[in-house]
């Protein structure tokens, strides 16, 4: 929940102080210092209170000289003071502060049932002075027990005529706000600066501007054009457009995780390079954009997060516990201006998610701020589920021998079953020349797609049962390691006579955790298949089924090639959501084209999801797929060089890393 500031109108404050008036003056000498079990109530101004405490002549100095004397005496007012003893030598450099005592005054009357944990006094200086609670070994939860402004206590609270007086028990300095820390670093954060920096536009600030009239036009005049800042990644709001979080304001409390150059480049490129390692392809723009967004998503929190909440978790023992650990960073919705379609929208953002067992901070020296805490980091690391989008692979674009190149033995097929094989196949026959078909057309043609996105083409490896399988009723399966197409760098000096060059296919090497498992083949047919998951070396016993008996026909057209999953409003993370590829985002085409909408959630999906799985160390897995009743079906006059109802197919399978996946 975020922290808020509470404002008070003077018109509803005036009313309570008249009402409460009443009652002090049956039990109280208007001259005279009383007391309740809380607060000690004082007939007259603040002004006069502070100016008549010997102890408190530092802080009547410094009100005096700052021109406050006024203010405390006329206004409705809030002041926090320090003993002339709780002043230390070493005070004097704060205390000379330009802002010291206008971070002390609020224009406010504050009273006590106001400091609550969260809340922010809003003082003189424009930040906010913030309240927090800690009741730790005390026996009563009184206010004055352990309530805390800017993490000095409140050891005396006054009432005065015009407002509240609170004593403190140290001298509270002005501090600089999160993003004027940032700002203020020196080149050693120049990384983490540039990256929140490219987010950042200046626009006119008509609210903030003075009007100065109308023109010729009927358009407002200003006679000042004040320029303001946002950021277009980080500035959150509601789904109506309200305001409700950015990383400048003073209005609200936050945490920070800061990186310097070393840490983060260490991050960043590590990402980078891993990218061809994880996935077979040079790291993209798009990739490297994607790192850079979440970079400043992760490192703001939008509330105060103490040293125990950063902390490595006691309870973390493996990757295993991420899910019990983790948090969520910054939530809420980001503004959407489409300049081609003049039209402003709210869009819900996933939010970053902090993992404190993984990323280091330095806990025992938090930095305080006007507006929150920083912690520096010690150890960063952008998680598996965001440097790795998905894995996917299309069967039929890896068996055309026309468009890949393995470096595999001439037998990786394993058609007739070799050892050294990357496929085996238990009793199945590849259907016509090659096993592959095309099943169910395109799936979006040229004339759709070409200007927005490639075309796809709904082609997939087919097979049948060969003849003791059907004699027997055998179980048929096929059985295979995963392997990944590189569909960005070519083989340049391997082109066929066609001129079509070839794509590198290797096995996968992907780093251990958890993921979420899903394939595609054809809807059009009337048999069950069980999938087996597991490690590139471990066999694939019962004890390794993640699937089974699933009927094809229940799951409609799901698991129809890349269509499944088609679900609006649902995205990426969760088991039955809708996996888009890339920078791609189907409610773009809401506006644009609703025909293409509705095919936007159904293009190039994640597949029909089959189960979370978990690869239980870092490298290649294993996957069969088995039907343990296709060959009940089949008979002698089932074709073999097309698909029918009775075809085993494939089309392809994809793994999308969980959030747990860190």
């Amino acid at each position: 929940m975020n922290n808020y500031i509470l404002y008070l109108s003077l018109g509803a404050s005036s009313l309570c102080l008249a009402a409460c008036t009443d009652v002090w003056d049956e039990h109280y000498d208007k001259e005279a210092i009383e007391s309740t079990e809380i607060v000690e109530v004082y007939r007259g101004t603040v002004a006069d209170f502070i100016s008549g405490q010997s102890n408190l002549s530092q802080c009547n100095q410094g009100f005096s000289d700052a021109g406050f004397s006024k203010l405390l005496s006329d206004n409705q007012c809030t002041a926090i003071v320090c003993e002339n003893r709780n002043i230390l030598t070493t005070d004097a450099e704060v205390m000379a502060q330009p802002k010291f005592a206008a971070n002390l005054i609020s224009d406010q009357a504050v009273g006590p049932s106001l400091l609550v944990d969260g809340y922010g006094v809003t003082v003189q200086s424009g930040k906010n002075l913030w309240v927090t609670k800690d009741f730790a070994g005390t026996q009563s939860p009184s206010i004055l027990a352990g309530t805390y402004l800017n993490d000095k206590k409140i050891i005396r609270i006054i009432k005065a005529n015009n407002g509240y007086i609170y004593y403190v028990d140290g001298v509270i300095p002005v501090e600089p706000s999160i993003y004027e820390y940032i700002q203020s670093l020196g080149d050693d954060y120049s990384m983490f600066k540039s990256f929140i920096a490219e987010f950042e536009e200046s626009y006119f600030d008509a609210d903030a501007s003075t009007p100065g009239g109308v023109n010729d036009m009927g358009e407002t005049v200003y006679s000042d054009s004040v320029v303001s800042v946002r950021n277009t990644l980080m500035d959150r709001y509601t789904i109506e457009g309200v305001p409700e979080w950015d990383m400048r304001s003073e209005s609200y409390y936050s945490t920070c995780f800061l990186p310097d150059n070393t840490v983060l480049s260490k991050a960043y490129y590590g990402a980078l390079d891993s990218l061809q390692v994880w996935c077979n392809r040079p790291a993209l723009a798009l990739d490297s954009l994607r790192f850079r967004k979440w970079i400043v998503e992760s490192c703001f929190v939008d509330r105060k997060l103490q040293s125990s909440d950063v902390a490595v978790p006691s309870n973390w023992q493996s990757m295993a516990d991420n899910e019990a650990v983790q948090f969520d960073c910054v939530g809420g919705f980001v503004r959407d201006i489409d300049e081609t379609l003049d039209k402003e929208t709210f869009s819900e953002i996933t939010p970053a998610i902090w993992n404190p067992a993984i990323q280091l901070v330095d806990d025992a020296n938090p930095v305080i701020l006007s507006n929150g805490l920083l912690y520096n980091l010690k150890t960063y690391k952008i998680p598996n589920h965001i440097v790795i989008w998905r894995v996917k692979s299309r069967i039929y674009q890896l068996f055309d021998d026309s468009k890949s190149n393995t470096g595999f033995s001439a037998s990786w097929k394993g058609f007739n079953n070799e050892e050294d094989a990357k496929f085996t196949w238990n009793h199945l026959k590849p259907c016509g020349v090659s096993g592959l078909l095309s099943f169910n057309g395109s799936g979006f043609s040229e004339v759709q797609w070409a200007a927005y996105v490639p075309s796809i083409d709904y082609m997939g490896f087919a097979a049948y049962p060969d003849e003791e399988a059907v004699a027997d009723s055998l179980p048929v399966s096929v059985e295979f390691v995963g392997l990944i197409r590189n569909t960005n760098d070519l083989v340049s000096n391997n082109t066929p006579a066609d001129g079509i060059k070839n794509y590198p296919i290797r096995e996968c090497r992907l780093p251990a955790g958890e993921y979420y498992l899903r394939m595609g083949g054809t809807s059009r047919v009337n048999y069950s298949f069980s999938v087996y998951f597991g490690a590139a070396d471990e066999e694939l016993d019962v004890s390794k089924r993640v699937l089974h008996n699933l009927a094809v026909v229940s799951t409609g057209a799901n698991f129809l090639c890349d269509r499944g999953g088609a679900m609006p409003g649902v995205r990426f993370y969760g088991e039955q959501a809708l996996g888009s590829p890339m920078d791609f985002d189907p409610d773009y085409y809401y506006y644009l084209d609703k025909t293409l909408f509705e095919k936007a959630y159904a293009y190039d999906t994640d597949g029909q999801h089959i189960a979370t799985v978990t690869l239980p160390r870092s490298g290649n897995f294993r996957l069969k797929m088995e039907s343990e009743d296709l060959t009940s079906h089949w008979t002698s006059t089932t074709s073999t060089t097309s698909v029918t109802n009775y075809t085993f197919c494939l089309y392809h399978w994809c793994l999308r890393p969980t959030t747990n996946n860190y």
